[in-house]
């Protein structure tokens, strides 16, 4: 679901409900349950938002670091003397690559083709013939590269399953549907000032949800994150640059 649709939906029903006629709720009898349910929201919301935006950043370093790394294999493998070695580490991080960008978040960790085209680079890699004490010392900074590869793609693969757990959901949409009912049907003078009021604080909470959302798909954020780096290593492989 596009965010701009869900920003739409949320003014037009905050609109409506800001402009409901039926107010049955002194304004002194909802104030404290509305102080208390936004102090409880506001809370909640921001650590909701600070973690799915941590998870965020953690993501985007790793996938960072792998195409670092990767770039790092490519380049140490070019100074090898076994160069049909070279050729098929080149081939097999372009495989692989092109592999990964074709696979969004949600299905990342479930990516089999894309696991065993790695593999297959490790394998190759592994298979290094050494010659000389120059190919040692690549070989062993491949290695470490290499390493640095795994733990970067193993965590990939945990952080792109990771959401924010049902329970908070639920808690979140609760909250925010009683701070919203409250806000319905609270008596307030019917000015243009007042209605204006309810009105912004009703699309301030839904505007908070449509963020959490979007923060925890992440599905705004695949090609930033996973795509371009990728594309750029491919581009920079295919031309041996």
């Amino acid at each position: 679901m596009k965010t701009g649709f869900l920003i739409i939906i949320a003014i037009l029903v905050s609109a409506i409900l800001a402009l409901n006629p039926f107010k049955f709720l002194s304004f002194n009898d909802a104030s404290l349950f509305f102080t208390v349910i936004g102090v409880t929201y506001g809370v909640m919301s921001a650590f909701a938002i600070n973690d799915t935006d941590k998870a965020l950043d953690q993501l985007r370093d790793a996938f960072g670091k792998e195409v670092n790394s990767l770039k790092s294999i490519y380049l140490l493998s070019k100074s090898l003397s076994d160069n049909v070695a070279f050729k098929k580490i080149c081939s097999s991080i372009v495989e692989y690559c092109k592999e990964t960008i074709d696979l969004d978040l949600a299905a990342y960790g479930q990516g089999t083709k894309a696991h065993i085209k790695f593999h297959s680079l490790l394998s190759l890699i592994s298979g290094i013939k050494i010659r000389g004490t120059r190919d040692r010392a690549l070989f062993a900074s491949i290695l470490e590269d290499t390493k640095i590869t795994s733990m970067s793609r193993d965590e990939q693969i945990i952080l792109a399953r990771d959401r924010l757990p049902k329970m908070q959901w639920i808690l979140e949409l609760f909250l925010s549907f009683i701070l919203i009912g409250i806000l319905t049907v609270v008596s307030v003078p019917q000015t243009i000032v007042s209605v204006a009021v309810v009105f912004f604080i009703m699309v301030a909470i839904l505007f908070t949800l449509i963020v959490i959302y979007e923060l925890d798909s992440m599905k705004d954020f695949e090609d930033e994150i996973s795509n371009e780096p990728y594309r750029k290593l491919i581009a920079i492989v295919e031309h041996r640059i």
